[in-house]
């Protein structure tokens, strides 16, 4: 897919004034800010909390679990596919997800911890990823939005495959979202996952970057 600089201005505008709409109705899980997150939604309010599990959910990936290997997009100025195997193969991996690209506290609190504590973890020679389920097209922009430096990896879940493959979905298909990633994150030596911390619904404190360094402890 290639799209004329000025028609891919235009969809990706479009997109991000569908994308705040949108945020209207996310008040919980991606809505709020991570100091506001104890607040409890207005009546009638839609809320992520309210989502179902998926029927097909499969056991949350554990400390001590292999990294699936699924196809991935991934988003590093560039787009190419690649595979989850081999990204996390042979080196340290900090993946964190978050439930949407261009939505509240994704955008102002969960990526850009990530974009300023990068140096830290580039010390401790830990590659960083950032994971949701959105197209490629849609990371690209938000990554360019966001000036997310070079070499922290953007992986476009388009189908939720890799998502479901580490049993971190949220069911948003009653609400005509489709499948979500859950706000986590985890760190990974050798493809092995050796830390997971997944947020409760609404919040954002144990998947931050600062909370994550804390955890690695090294």
């Amino acid at each position: 897919m290639v799209m004329r600089p000025g028609v891919a201005g235009a969809f990706f505008t479009s997109y991000r004034r569908e994308s705040i709409a949108l945020n209207h109705h996310l008040s919980q899980e991606i809505g709020p800010a991570a100091d506001d997150s104890r607040r409890q939604p207005a009546t009638g309010r839609f809320s992520m909390a309210e989502l179902p599990s998926h029927p097909e959910t499969r056991m949350t990936i554990q400390p001590g679990n292999t990294i699936p290997d699924t196809t991935i997009q991934v988003i590093d100025g560039g787009i190419r596919p690649g595979h989850t195997g081999e990204l996390f193969a042979g080196r340290k991996v900090l993946l964190f997800g978050l439930p949407g690209a261009f939505t509240p506290t994704c955008s102002n609190k969960h990526l850009p911890g990530y974009i300023n504590n990068y140096a830290e973890f580039q010390q401790r020679n830990i590659s960083v990823m950032c994971l949701a389920v959105n197209d490629a097209y849609v990371m690209q922009a938000w990554a360019a939005a966001q000036q997310v430096p070079a070499g922290l990896l953007m992986l476009a879940d388009g189908n939720a495959s890799f998502t479901r493959a580490l049993g971190l979905e949220l069911d948003g298909t009653a609400f005509g979202m489709g499948l979500r990633t859950r706000r986590f994150a985890l760190y990974a030596e050798d493809g092995v996952v050796r830390v997971l911390q997944v947020e409760a619904p609404g919040e954002l404190r144990v998947s931050s970057a600062e909370a994550m360094l804390a955890a690695i402890g090294h």
